[in-house]
């Protein structure tokens, strides 16, 4: 069985090499919130949202959860989870403010509903940002499903979201690309290839290749391989160490090795950092 939601389209994997399982339990909060009962008015400031019924059914469930977080109805996307979730969250009004933590879902495609498991490709708004992270352009969804009420709600406390990531050999060009365009002291060329914030890591390193000599050479590996990546995971955060690849640059004059820091754009990557040894 296939549902399509609004506005989706046809959804690949972009490699699979870069693809990793994350744990959706990441999105609610690590403290203990005031509970909710099923069925109890929700607190939201000066007003009350009844929390509506369980779906009848796991396709209705998640259908529901979906288009609603993609018409931005909080309060329907909010009842369709299980009162594990609504508690961690404990009020409507937590879990409106928390939708920019969460992907921002465009469309999707259910893949199949099987038991206690509905998995759905899920089309997403891809962003890179030092306050949120990175959001894959797409990613697969295995949604947990509760019976509760008298019907089927969704527990993302026991849900998983594995993102798609562009394959990480794509990071190489671009860090090439970045390292040849400093040298070539061709700032707006350069800054097409980072992303929409603050470089991290070398103060000035850019620059100061500018007329360096030397044909870039370059190898990709994960964040663990630079001496200290203290830099990046303070600016992004732990989950950095999953998305982020690292291209070291070698025979470039006076900066080698260097290490260019990449983070996936939808299809393609974007520098976030540069580093000298």
């Amino acid at each position: 069985m296939v549902v399509v939601g609004s506005g989706v389209i046809a959804l690949t994997t972009l490699g699979s090499d870069a693809a990793d399982e994350v744990d959706q339990t990441g999105y609610a909060p690590s403290i203990t919130l005031v509970g909710v009962d099923p069925g109890s008015p929700v607190a939201t400031g000066d007003a009350s949202v009844e929390v509506q019924p369980a779906a009848p059914n796991a396709t209705l469930a998640v259908t529901r959860y979906l288009d609603a977080e993609i018409a931005g109805d909080y309060a329907t996307s909010f009842s369709q989870l299980s009162s594990d979730d609504r508690r961690a969250f404990a009020t409507l009004e937590d879990w409106e403010v928390g939708a920019d933590d969460r992907p921002r879902i465009l469309g999707y495609r259910i893949l199949d509903i099987d038991g206690d498991t509905a998995r759905a490709d899920v089309e997403l708004l891809a962003f890179v940002s030092e306050i949120n992270g990175v959001s894959p352009a797409s990613a697969t969804y295995d949604f947990a499903i509760e019976q509760q009420d008298g019907g089927s709600r969704l527990s993302l406390i026991g849900s998983t979201f594995t993102p798609h990531y562009p394959g990480q050999d794509l990071a190489v060009p671009t860090a090439v690309a970045w390292v040849e365009a400093a040298q070539r002291c061709e700032d707006d060329a350069r800054e097409r290839l980072e992303y929409d914030g603050n470089l991290l890591g070398t103060l000035g390193l850019a620059e100061s290749i500018c007329g360096a000599a030397g044909a870039a050479t370059a190898s990709v590996g994960r964040l663990d391989s630079l001496p200290d990546p203290s830099a990046v995971l303070n600016g992004f955060g732990e989950q950095a160490a999953q998305w982020s690849r690292v291209v070291a640059i070698q025979n470039v004059a006076g900066a080698s090795p260097l290490h260019v820091v990449l983070a996936p754009l939808g299809d393609h990557w974007v520098v976030i950092g540069a580093l000298s040894a």
